[in-house]
């Protein structure tokens, strides 16, 4: 076979291929696709594309008369052809733009429409159909007429997730504050997205440490690129251990501007903890006596505390003098209450008010449990100085003079005897 035949030879296979690939089917053999153009090439989901179709009619005797005359018109659309183009690409313009030519007169014909690929549009083949139709002063004529067409997502577009969360400290429980939780906000698609922010949604017990800072602005994140993202957060004292999903809502746009909305979880676990809270204070005394402070305490927390201590706090110049300021409990269990005694004297000055003073309890986590910390909290409580004690001072020397008045009386009128 000499040179020129195998390029002959070589040139019309690749005409049957294209015609095979380009013109699957077509009704009545009047409509012909000669070729399919996509901008961009390259498609991705997310996309706007523009699909530029050129074809032809091929003129029947029976639509010469058509040509000429301004009643009838010949309309092309644009339709999905699969359930896979129905679920995931949006039509823009389904009847396009005419470039140049005319379907009229046979000769080649481009026309240009537009399309969205979803977001979350999987890669794969998309399938379309071009349908041409007539229509006599609006009304339509004769049968319609389709080629076939497919359009290839390459790759993904945007595809933005939370992941490899780490918490400090990095066994969380019930009471923690100002927990730091980081994360890396990535994008595994092939395309950027600009203007992402994270919204957090906390499930009930759990809240922002900071205000506002559930949400967080992230900016521009190129495809393949990895942020670090920084949340804090506060448990409540009663929450539950167990598994929270945190729900986060990822706002970005793409390159084009066109917004997008995606929501998912992540998980955190919430380990138990015991949690002493002050229950009751008996408090009442009078200046110049000594009286109690009991303080009812409980153990509000899933888990037991050992090693319970309870101490008072006053300040220098408050009117109190005790001898012993703290008191051991030892060990309260899950639910238990507990009462903490402490004798204290008050001085005579002391003012008739409502004293403030400190309590702070210190406890240990179940070291059977694997809780190895040390948990101090702290309370307000206070002392109610309702009176003075009553002075009898007065009383006892008008008592102590008049004995000595009597025994002098007594005294004298022996002598006299």
């Amino acid at each position: 076979m000499n040179h020129d035949l195998k390029k002959k030879y070589l040139f019309g296979l690749i005409l049957i291929l294209t015609f095979v690939v380009m013109v699957p089917s077509f009704v009545e053999g009047a409509l012909v696709l000669d070729s399919v153009q996509f901008d961009p090439v390259i498609v991705s989901s997310g996309d706007t594309v523009d699909v530029i179709v050129q074809f032809h009619d091929v003129v029947k005797f029976d639509d010469e008369t058509r040509i000429n005359d301004n009643d009838y018109k010949f309309v092309v659309q644009i339709m999905a052809d699969d359930t896979l183009t129905q679920q995931y690409i949006t039509f823009q313009d389904v009847e396009g733009d005419d470039l140049f030519g005319s379907v009229f007169s046979g000769q080649y014909y481009n026309k240009k429409f537009r399309i969205k690929v979803n977001q979350n549009a999987p890669a794969g083949d998309y399938e379309f159909k071009l349908v041409g139709q007539w229509y006599y002063k609006g009304v339509q004529e004769k049968d319609s007429q389709y080629v076939k067409f497919k359009m290839n997502v390459k790759k993904e577009g945007i595809n933005l997730g939370i992941a490899n969360i780490v918490s400090y400290p990095e066994r969380i429980r019930s009471g923690d504050k100002n927990i730091m939780l980081t994360a890396e906000l990535f994008n595994a698609g092939e395309k950027a997205a600009k203007n992402v922010n994270i919204i957090l949604n906390y499930p009930e017990g759990i809240s922002s440490a900071y205000t506002n800072n559930n949400q967080l602005n992230v900016g521009l994140v190129e495809f393949m690129d990895r942020k670090e993202v920084k949340f804090y957060l506060d448990i409540a004292n009663d929450l539950k251990e167990g598994v929270y999903e945190i729900e986060y809502t990822l706002i970005y746009q793409d390159i084009d501007s066109n917004e997008y909305k995606k929501t998912d979880f992540f998980p955190i676990v919430i380990e138990k903890r015991p949690y002493i809270q002050v229950l009751n204070v008996e408090n009442v005394g009078l200046a110049g006596e000594s009286a109690k402070i009991k303080v009812v305490l409980k153990n509000i927390g899933e888990e037991t505390a050992d090693s319970v201590d309870v101490r008072i706090i006053k300040q220098s110049s408050q009117p109190f003098e005790m001898d012993v300021r703290s008191v051991y409990l030892g060990q309260m269990k899950s639910g238990e209450n507990a009462t903490a005694i402490f004798n204290i004297d008050i001085n005579d000055d002391a003012e008739i008010k409502e004293h403030k003073l400190n309590i702070a309890i210190r406890a240990k986590g179940d070291l059977e449990e694997g809780d190895s910390n040390i948990y101090t909290y702290s309370e307000s409580v206070s002392i109610d100085v309702v009176g003075s004690k009553a002075n009898n001072y007065p009383l006892y020397a008008a008592i102590f003079l008049g004995l000595v008045i009597i025994g002098a009386i007594i005294y004298y009128s022996k002598k006299r005897k």
